[in-house]
């Protein structure tokens, strides 16, 4: 028959074999994931500190790494990645095994020919951002490319882009006193980006961003 301190024996010996099953738990210090592979690090609270980790954000510095799961799903998580030399914070999250890309956290994030959540709000709504490659401006008139957008289901906020070509950065639109050298866009009501140009700019790439917000 077992006594008082059999059973807390035993509670404490299933209590260290549940706890070397977890090694990334919560503790008083974060945990070595240097070389670990963030896609890996899922389904339960993970705090820790890595160099060259896989899967971190492109670009980013060596830094320190919070995985919260869903309190009941497997695969649904968010990942902060957070840079060990500055204040830069990077975000994603994982949905039914899907990762979104990483953003940073307080910046503008820019993806040509995608739509990417900005950081900014507008009336209580996320401002998203498209850029689209126009390419190579036409020698006048103007050139229509797909936005990918639907204007009837979106409320357009800005519009606007660059130019470069023959050794000259040149914003869009183009406000100029001399009428030639202006450049204008807009977006048309079938969801093409429309750039007018005043003389020949065939010499000359672009892109324009359209900020905007879901109705």
């Amino acid at each position: 028959m077992s006594n008082i301190y059999d059973d807390v024996a035993l509670l404490q010996e299933q209590m260290d074999e549940v706890l070397s099953e977890l090694p990334y738990k919560l503790s008083n210090a974060s945990t070595n994931i240097s070389d670990e592979d963030l896609n890996l690090l899922v389904d339960e609270l993970i705090f820790g500190y890595g160099n060259g980790c896989v899967n971190k954000p492109t670009g980013s510095a060596n830094g320190y790494f919070v995985n919260i799961p869903h309190s009941t799903i497997a695969s649904y998580n968010k990942q902060f990645w957070i840079e060990r030399t500055n204040n830069k914070v990077w975000t994603r999250y994982e949905e039914n095994s899907v990762w979104s890309a990483w953003v940073l956290l307080g910046c503008e994030n820019v993806v040509v020919g995608s739509n990417v959540p900005i950081g900014r709000m507008f009336n209580g709504k996320p401002v998203y951002c498209k850029t689209v490659n126009i390419g190579t401006l036409p020698t006048s008139g103007t050139k229509a490319v797909s936005s990918g957008l639907t204007p009837s289901e979106i409320t357009v906020l800005e519009i606007k882009g660059s130019a470069t070509g023959e050794g000259d950065w040149l914003p869009i639109p183009n406000a100029h006193p001399t009428a030639a050298n202006i450049i204008s866009c807009y977006l048309r009501n079938d969801g093409k980006i429309v750039v007018a140009v005043g003389k020949d700019r065939s010499a000359v790439t672009a892109t324009v961003s359209i900020y905007y917000v879901v109705n």
